[in-house]
C-alpha cells in the first residue's frame, strides 16, 4: 500500500508534461513555463526540508492524507486557471504539497521493517515513482488527448 500511495502522487507531478503542448497553444512561451516547472521543484525542495521534521512529530496517514487531497485539489485549480503568476502559485504549491510524500512513506518503512531488511523495502519502495511516472504518461496523455491540456490535471487528479 506504501508503494501504491508514493506512486499516486506522481500522478498530479508528472502530469504536466502531457499539458505543454496545450500551454504553449494558449499564448505561454518557454520562459513561462519553465517558471512554472521551475516553481514545483523549488517548493518541493523547501517542503522536503519543512515537512521531514514534521514527519518526525505528526502521523504519517495526516500528512500523506493532507498532501494527496491538497495535490488532487491544486491540480484541479490548475486545470481551472488562468494567468500566469497564479499558475506559478498554483503550481508551486502542489510542490510543496507533493513534498508531503516522500518522508512520511519512508517512516512508515522504517518502522514496519527491521533495520536489516530496510534497504530492500525502500528499494522496492523506490520502484514505486518509476512505474507510476510511466502510468501518468500514458494517462495524461490520454486525457489530453480526450479533453484538451486541461484533461491532464482533472484526470490524474480524480486518481489520486
Amino acid at each position: 500500500m506504501v508503494w501504491l500511495t508514493y506512486g499516486s502522487f506522481y500522478f498530479c507531478r508528472q502530469n504536466i508534461s502531457a499539458a505543454v503542448p496545450g500551454l504553449k497553444e494558449d499564448g505561454l512561451n518557454a520562459i513561462q513555463i519553465g517558471w512554472i516547472l521551475g516553481a514545483l521543484k523549488i517548493a518541493y525542495a523547501i517542503g522536503q526540508l519543512v515537512n521531514g521534521q514534521f514527519a518526525e512529530r505528526i502521523p504519517a496517514r495526516w500528512l500523506l492524507a493532507v498532501g494527496m487531497l491538497g495535490s488532487a485539489a491544486l491540480n484541479v485549480a490548475f486545470g481551472l486557471a488562468e494567468g500566469l503568476y497564479f499558475l506559478i502559485f498554483i503550481w508551486a504549491m502542489n510542490g510543496y504539497s507533493q513534498a508531503l510524500g516522500w518522508t512520511p512513506c519512508v517512516r512508515v518503512v522504517a518502522n514496519w521493517f527491521p533495520a536489516t531488511r530496510r534497504g530492500r523495502a525502500l528499494g522496492i519502495l523506490g520502484t514505486s515513482y518509476q512505474f507510476m511516472a510511466g502510468v501518468t504518461y500514458l494517462i495524461s496523455g490520454a486525457a489530453v488527448h480526450w479533453l484538451g491540456w486541461r484533461g491532464a490535471f482533472y484526470v490524474p487528479a480524480v486518481l489520486l
